[in-house]
C-alpha cells in the first residue's frame, strides 16, 4: 500500500493513517512516500534521483537509489560523488554518467524547487 501525499496540509492524513496502519496487523509492509520530503527529480533506468526538500543550506547536490543502493552526488561547484552504499562499480559509473547526461536538467530543477 502507497499513499502519495502532495503539501503540507495533508500531513494530519498521514498521522491518521500512519497511527492506524501501525496499530492493524493487516498493514504490516506499507510504503509511505512523502513527496513533500523527497522530491524526485528523475527516474531511469531502475535509479531515481531526488533530493531532500530540507537541504536547501547545502550546496547542489542529488541523491539517488536503486533498490537497497543509495548515494549522493555534489552537483556544484563540480561532480564529485559524496557516498555510494549498496552500488556495485558497474552501477556507480552508470549512475556518474547519467548525473553527467542530465546536469543542467539536475541542476534547474533544484534551483526550480528552493526557489519557491
Amino acid at each position: 500500500m502507497s499513499i502519495f501525499v502532495r503539501g503540507m496540509g495533508s500531513v494530519c492524513i498521514v498521522a491518521y493513517l500512519w497511527r492506524n496502519m501501525l496499530c492493524s496487523k493487516q498493514y504490516k509492509n506499507f510504503i509511505i512516500n512523502f513527496e513533500f520530503v523527497m522530491p524526485v527529480v528523475l527516474r531511469i533506468k531502475g535509479y531515481r534521483f531526488y533530493f531532500f526538500s530540507n537541504e536547501s543550506g547545502e550546496p547542489k547536490h542529488i541523491h539517488v537509489n536503486k533498490a537497497d543502493a543509495n548515494g549522493k552526488i555534489w552537483l556544484e561547484p563540480f561532480i564529485e560523488t559524496v557516498y555510494f552504499y549498496g552500488f556495485t562499480t558497474k552501477e556507480q559509473k552508470e549512475v556518474n554518467e547519467i548525473v553527467i547526461e542530465n546536469l543542467d536538467f539536475l541542476k534547474k530543477a533544484w534551483d526550480e524547487y528552493f526557489e519557491e
